[in-house]
């Protein structure tokens, strides 16, 4: 039904990966973040027809690519979103954050919502901790 750690990491590779980033950023555009500040100057609009030169741009400027709700125009996404949601009885969305290597793309922060973080390439040191109240 839904792949187990072992297999994610592959599906999504398969399915998703940097070259879906690109395909998508010429379709819905992306917006540019660095260690979590955007960088609207890098961001590209969606049917920019320069949208994979500013993504690679951007990218070598060690700059995060924000991709969010890819599922929505995504079939493989939407198909795997829809298992998940059916399999933890929740409505979910997936968002996609590629980091150039040895670069952060945010600095610590916390979501209002709960998230599953896929790692789908390289390798990254998460740090987790309790919700302060205050």
């Amino acid at each position: 039904f839904l792949p187990g750690p072992s297999h994610a990491a592959s599906l999504f590779q398969r399915i998703w990966g940097l070259q879906g980033v690109l395909a998508h950023a010429v379709k819905e555009g992306f917006k540019a973040y660095e260690f979590g500040i955007p960088r609207p100057a890098a961001d590209s609009a969606p049917g920019d027809i320069g949208a994979i030169r500013a993504a690679k741009r951007a990218f070598q400027q060690n700059l995060s690519l924000v991709q969010n709700h890819v599922h929505r125009r995504h079939a493989p996404l939407a198909r795997y979103m829809r298992k998940a949601s059916a399999f933890f009885g929740l409505p979910g969305g997936l968002n996609s954050y590629a980091t150039p290597r040895l670069s952060t793309g945010f600095g610590y922060h916390f979501d209002p919502s709960d998230a599953f973080i896929l790692q789908v390439v390289g390798t990254k040191t998460w740090q987790l901790c309790a919700r302060r109240l205050t």
